[in-house]
């Protein structure tokens, strides 16, 4: 089985980290379309979470959207 690091090998480890989520990202998106089958996306978003969730537990880098958030609990007011 392929994965989207097969098709575009990103050259370091943000990019990878970045692809990962992307990938997951776009399952989600795609997957209110009426033409999808829900429990293939359902199957295919697992499957990129569990590659996002082995990556990040092996010690990877975060993907980018997660490097910069709002959490009013770490706010210094």
């Amino acid at each position: 089985m392929s994965t989207e690091d097969d098709l575009f090998p990103p050259h370091t480890r943000q990019e990878r980290a970045n692809a990962k989520f992307d990938t997951l990202s776009e399952i989600l998106r795609e997957a209110h379309n009426p033409e999808i089958d829900p429990r293939r996306s359902l199957i295919a978003a697992d499957e990129a979470f569990s590659r996002l969730h082995a990556w990040i537990s092996r010690g990877g880098l975060l993907p980018q959207p997660w490097h910069h958030h709002d959490c009013p609990l770490s706010r210094n007011s």
